[in-house]
């Protein structure tokens, strides 16, 4: 068993060597010598795997809390730093007097650019129309496309 992790779980497969063994490693041997037999070890040893077990999942858990505080620290800092940029930004557009009529420039210009390019780009599309019987048709992927209409007779 020394070359698989023990833990409460599969503490009872082991042997009385090995349970003694592991105890003598973990220096929990402190049961008195005429009790000693392989129910008060493997007792002992369970014991002591369970509080090892549950001092590493507190580990693990407070980890996981410090990373989720810390995600959100850093969530709240970006937050922080949007707003920072997004009040300079108004600052800027309060400053410059001008500011809508040039962004209101910037969009015809925008507007001149797309209407030139839709006429230079005028080619006959051609566009299917669909007729009312192809709108009722539900397109089933499951459907047969065999049109015969198939019985069942059952006795």
């Amino acid at each position: 068993m020394n070359d698989k992790k023990i833990t409460s779980l599969n503490a009872g497969y082991l042997t009385t060597y090995e349970i003694r063994q592991e105890l003598i490693k973990r220096n929990a041997l402190d049961i008195p010598d005429s009790d000693i037999n392989h129910r008060s070890m493997l007792a002992r040893l369970i014991k002591e795997l369970v509080i090892q077990e549950t001092n590493e999942t507190n580990e693990r858990t407070n980890n996981l809390l410090q990373q989720q505080q810390q995600k959100l620290l850093d969530a709240k800092a970006i937050r922080e730093q949007k707003k920072i940029e997004a009040i300079e930004r108004s600052r800027m557009r309060q400053r410059d007097s001008n500011y809508f009529n040039n962004k209101q420039q910037a969009n015809q210009l925008v507007n001149n650019t797309e209407e030139q390019i839709n006429k230079q780009d005028d080619r006959e599309v051609d566009v299917e129309i669909e007729s009312e019987v192809d709108r009722d048709i539900v397109i089933d992927p499951f459907r047969s496309t065999n049109k015969q209409k198939y019985k069942i007779f059952l006795k």
